[in-house]
């Protein structure tokens, strides 16, 4: 009895001692980074050797971070610092900021001259107040619209076009001295701000109190849609944009117009002829090559006719015509950036 009675107590001292041990060892990990710039900086912070490991525990002991102009490319093994509520990452090299989808305490947070083009690991930082995004690469707000906690947006210099993810959000506009001081900055992206008669990103700029500014143009194509927009205009295709051999496809005479190209039809020869400042683009139907100022240039998908009227694939745009290029979801849709 007695050797059953300590067995069973065994048994329980093991239980019990399982989970604390498991945290310990939980604590001691190591963090792995990929990106040497960031690690050196963390162990600066932590006032830690170049040959001492930096812990997942160590991670957890931060708050207040500045990681300004380190030369950072990855942020793997920041998604560890659980318990940061202010992060300066600005004047960096990052493109991709998934490791920060865990970093839930965030108040402020500064992304600022950056490469970042995709927001989605934000979407859930519900306790953000104020979000730096100012010189990057975004055009897609639909990642921030729950997060309507946020009272100061700096959304300069980017690509966003459509503010509606954002028009139920309050902002801590003040006045200084008599100045105005706008809590929302959209200036230098892709707004149709134009007014009289006021356009609905420009109703919304002024619902807000936002600051807007010089805005550039961006092309939207709907594909299957014969409609197609610049800025908030709308305006009729021949035919639609569509999808061919997994490659998308977009009227060359409508896209070129809007980025200040001229475009010329060889009927005889079935060939385009795009002329843009000091670039003369031939292009013959179903080839893959094009003469790009006499020198042979290979596309890995051949211009089409359809229709009686030529589509090219997006990757040309991008690179011959000298605009950036994205893809929403919801509905299928081509948005071409003029260029900055």
């Amino acid at each position: 009895m007695k050797k059953v009675l300590s067995g069973i107590m065994l048994i329980m001292a093991i239980c019990f001692s399982l989970p604390g041990q498991a945290s310990m060892e939980q604590a001691s990990l190591e963090v792995s980074f990929q990106d040497e710039q960031l690690e050196q900086a963390i162990k600066q912070i932590l006032q830690k050797n170049d040959n001492e490991a930096i812990t997942q525990k160590e991670m957890e002991s931060l708050t207040v971070v500045s990681l300004i102009g380190q030369g950072i490319k990855s942020l793997k093994g920041l998604q560890y610092a659980t318990n940061i509520t202010q992060l300066d990452l600005s004047k960096n090299e990052i493109e991709d900021i998934g490791p920060l989808k865990t970093l839930s305490k965030l108040t402020e947070l500064n992304l600022s001259d950056n490469q970042i083009k995709d927001l989605n690991p934000l979407k859930k930082m519900t306790n953000l107040n104020e979000l730096d995004l100012t010189s990057n690469l975004v055009y897609d707000l639909g990642p921030l619209k729950s997060l309507t906690n946020i009272s100061y947006l700096y959304l300069g210099n980017n690509r966003v076009w459509d503010l509606e993810p954002i028009r139920n959000h309050t902002f801590d506009n003040q006045y200084d001295t008599g100045a105005y001081l706008p809590a929302l900055k959209v200036k230098g992206n892709y707004l149709d701000l134009r007014d009289p008669p006021p356009t609905k990103s420009r109703k919304i700029l002024n619902q807000l109190g936002g600051e807007g500014g010089y805005q550039r143009k961006v092309e939207r194509l709907v594909i299957g849609s014969t409609t197609a927009y610049i800025w908030e205009s709308a305006f009729t295709l021949t035919h639609a944009p569509f999808i061919a051999s997994g490659r998308t496809y977009v009227p060359i005479r409508f896209v070129s117009k809007w980025l200040g190209s001229e475009v010329s039809w060889d009927q005889s020869k079935k060939e385009v002829t795009i002329q843009k400042g000091n670039t003369t683009i031939r292009w013959v139907v179903n080839e893959k090559n094009a003469n790009v100022n006499g020198l042979t240039d290979s596309f890995d998908a051949p211009m089409l006719l359809k229709n009686n009227s030529t589509f090219v694939p997006v990757r040309f745009v991008s690179e011959q015509l000298e605009s950036s290029v994205e893809y929403m979801t919801n509905p299928r849709t081509v948005l071409i950036f003029e260029k900055k």
